[in-house]
């Protein structure tokens, strides 16, 4: 097994480094420690298990270190990596799929749309040692997500192209996402006044719930609107994460 560890966020040394010496030392096991992880980092570590055997497996892992009360501070790691053997059954298949079919002008307009936002993210995170979302993969979708510290809750930017308006989100999934969206409820009074503007909290049907702010008016297919459009999801998401990050780990 190879460890590399390092303060901050993972830079090209340290990533280099990881994957000469593992080379060097004919590691299986390959492991990532840092506060925060590239996006790109993520991207080739994903891409590495994609396309290795079984015999071989790349992790990322972020640290993060807790208090609760006046307990000693203790550390947390948050994999955020690892090998998925359900999606290496299935690379082979995806990439055929990929290859077989074009995408369409809509698909390439969400593409490029994303990117755009993903560029303008990774710009204003440089700007500041407290970036809250870190850049995901461009998709062709109407949607991109970002982590907010617990499984099955998230924050989703998301557009619609027909409707005309863009939209950020907490999204909430599974069976326990009813009982957690009416215990976040109970503190909207607070919740609103910290924001300064109030959100949708509307019920949804099934397991999937959401907490809403919808700008209207807004055509993510006009590229001449997506600066204003990305500054606007950038500080609503960073507004959401804000709030609800402590109270989603309160959550039971």
């Amino acid at each position: 097994m190879l460890i590399e560890n390092q303060y901050g966020r993972s830079d090209h040394d340290h990533f280099g480094k990881l994957l000469t010496y593992a080379s060097g030392l004919k590691a299986a096991t390959v492991v990532l420690i840092c506060e925060h992880l590239r996006e790109e980092h993520r991207t080739a570590l994903t891409w590495l298990n994609s396309i290795t055997g079984e015999g071989h497996a790349f992790f990322a892992v972020e640290l993060e270190l807790w208090r609760i009360d006046q307990s000693p501070i203790a550390p947390r790691f948050n994999v955020v990596v690892k090998p998925d053997d359900w999606a290496r059954l299935t690379e082979t298949a995806r990439r055929s799929d990929a290859q077989g079919g074009e995408l369409s002008d809509l698909q390439k307009t969400y593409l490029r749309y994303w990117g755009a936002f993903r560029d303008y993210l990774q710009d204003m995170n440089d700007l500041t040692d407290n970036a809250r979302l870190r850049p995901r993969k461009p998709l062709p979708q109407t949607w991109t997500t970002f982590a907010i510290g617990r499984a099955n809750i998230g924050l989703t930017g998301s557009v619609n192209s027909q409707a005309k308006w863009i939209r950020a989100e907490l999204t909430l999934y599974g069976s326990q996402a009813p009982e957690a969206r009416l215990s976040l409820l109970d503190q909207r009074a607070e919740i609103e006044a910290e924001l300064g503007y109030v959100l949708d909290w509307d019920e949804l049907r099934g397991t999937q719930q959401a907490i809403r702010l919808t700008q209207p008016d807004q055509d993510p297919t006009d590229p001449e609107a997506w600066k204003q459009q990305h500054a606007w999801l950038y500080e609503r998401l960073n507004d959401l994460h804000r709030v609800f990050h402590d109270r989603i780990k309160a959550l039971a």
